[in-house]
């Protein structure tokens, strides 16, 4: 038989439905025996079922796979990039950049030809200049890219897990953009740039030469503008939609890309200031 709970103490008999004691074994009224209830087990629930985590990305390309994607199919190469980080591809880049450094100093060095009583004393001035700016242009190749990586880690996170190795790697695979344009800006260096006769044996006229090439050399990179903005956009694209997977899609290209244009924007401003200046 199965009786009733009345209140906090107390049970209805289910013969006669009078009160009776709780855990009491017959009912005080008529006699009636009395089953205990047995308490009902906790319901078991049912484990969900194990959810497969997905499977981590395996590299596709290889660095000069990475390089000619970088041309033909740049959001496959760069996401390649992100996802699977390395170093090795980047300082190929890096190191060209430093070989197209040397190569435009010795191009403009080659352009420079000085006469006069003081010929030897200016040219031994202005190899050691330009040594001096060689030596500091290869760190500033290393330097720019440290920073410029360290920045875009911290402000492109976007609460992922992506590593410093990671925007390390698609900052530099980014400059390619650099290279090719950098390639064909040698090339023009090449031709269009003027040759330097500078007589130093009249110093005031030597100076005066030294303007006019100047204002030359200036006017050259201002006509290079629409080339150089150019290059910001397509390294930009490159870094962001890098980015955009580095940081496991959690944070946008269009953001990716905002924030190596302005970091691009910066040094572009720095350069010609340094020309102008």
């Amino acid at each position: 038989m199965v009786w009733e709970k009345m209140a906090e103490n107390s049970e209805r008999c289910p013969q006669c439905g009078a009160s009776v004691p709780e855990k009491a074994k017959f009912c005080n009224e008529c006699g009636a025996r009395l089953k205990m209830l047995l308490p009902s087990l906790p319901t078991v629930q049912p484990e969900p079922a194990a959810v497969s985590a997905p499977p981590s990305y395996v590299r596709r390309f290889g660095v000069v796979q990475r390089f000619f994607g970088m041309f033909f199919m740049p959001s496959q190469a760069m996401r390649d990039i992100g996802l699977t980080p390395e170093y090795g591809g980047v300082f190929i880049v890096l190191t060209l950049q430093i070989a197209m450094l040397i190569a435009s100093v010795s191009i403009v060095m080659s352009k420079f030809q000085v006469t006069g009583t003081y010929a030897t004393q200016v040219m031994g001035i202005l190899n050691g200049i330009l040594g001096v700016a060689v030596i500091f242009g290869i760190l500033l190749v290393f330097l720019r890219w440290l920073v410029k990586s360290a920045i875009v880690w911290k402000v492109c996170d976007g609460g992922s897990s992506w590593s410093f190795k990671s925007a390390a790697s698609v900052t530099g695979y980014a400059y390619i953009a650099e290279i090719v344009v950098g390639l064909i800006s040698v090339a023009l260096t090449a031709l269009f740039l003027p040759v330097l006769h500078l007589d130093v044996s009249d110093l005031e006229i030597a100076r005066q030469t030294l303007q006019t090439y100047q204002s030359q050399a200036m006017t050259l990179a201002v006509y290079r503008l629409p080339v150089t903005f150019l290059t910001l956009f397509w390294k930009s694209y490159l870094g962001g939609v890098g980015t955009h997977y580095g940081a496991e899609k959690m944070f946008s290209k269009a953001a990716g890309i905002s924030v190596f244009f302005f970091l691009g924007l910066i040094g572009l401003l720095v350069n010609f200031v340094s020309i102008f200046t």
